[in-house]
C-alpha cells in the first residue's frame, strides 16, 4: 500500500505541534482545549531568530472528526500563530 493511502486506525496517539511567541500562554492555550487531560509539552524548536517557539504534544484521539476538532479548537487560540 501506498503511504499516501495508509488508513488510521482509531483509537491512536496523535502528534500536534504548536507554534507560538510565549511559552507559558501556549501551556495555556493547550489547557483551554484539554482541561481535564493536559498533556505535557515537549519543546521542539526556536526559529533561527528566537521570534517563534514550538511545542509538540501527544494525545489519544478516538475519531478522525475528534482529530479535526481539536486541530480547530487549538488553531482558534489566540496564542497559537500555527497548528501541525
Amino acid at each position: 500500500m501506498d503511504a499516501n493511502n495508509k488508513k488510521i486506525s482509531y483509537p491512536c496517539e496523535w502528534e500536534y505541534t504548536l507554534i507560538g511567541k510565549v511559552e507559558e500562554q501556549l501551556k495555556e492555550a493547550v489547557k483551554a482545549v484539554l482541561p481535564i487531560h493536559t498533556p505535557a509539552l515537549k519543546a521542539s524548536k526556536k526559529s533561527s531568530n528566537g521570534k517563534y517557539l514550538s511545542f509538540s504534544f501527544s494525545v489519544c484521539v478516538s475519531s478522525e472528526e475528534e482529530r479535526d476538532e481539536l486541530f480547530s479548537q487549538l488553531k482558534s487560540q489566540a496564542a497559537v500563530t500555527m497548528v501541525l
